[in-house]
């Protein structure tokens, strides 16, 4: 079961890649400022974007672990969703 778990997720690795290349490929063929933003919570999972986080516009906003606030669903609250959406407007602006 776990190595059929690990390689559905390489798969999707695999898919996500594609899918940046692809949409990095429109961006510059039409000149346009396009971003691609990873956020994990899982550490363990991130591990297996590393490759991907050297692609081109590709940022990772999942450094702020004490900041963000997540309820007992492990989901993020409103005010861990507006500093994210300001880490994200940050980064823009500055690229």
């Amino acid at each position: 079961k776990e190595s059929k778990s690990k390689l559905d997720f390489n798969n999707i690795v695999n898919v996500y890649k594609n899918n940046i290349d692809i949409r990095n490929a429109i961006c510059e063929k039409y000149q346009l400022n396009c971003y691609n933003l990873l956020f994990f919570i899982d550490t363990i999972k991130k591990e297996n974007y590393k490759d991907i986080e050297k692609e081109k516009n590709l940022f990772d906003i999942s450094n702020f672990e004490e900041t963000l606030l997540k309820n007992k669903f492990n989901s993020l609250s409103p005010n861990s969703n507006k500093f994210l959406a300001n880490e994200i407007y940050r980064i823009i602006s500055i690229n």
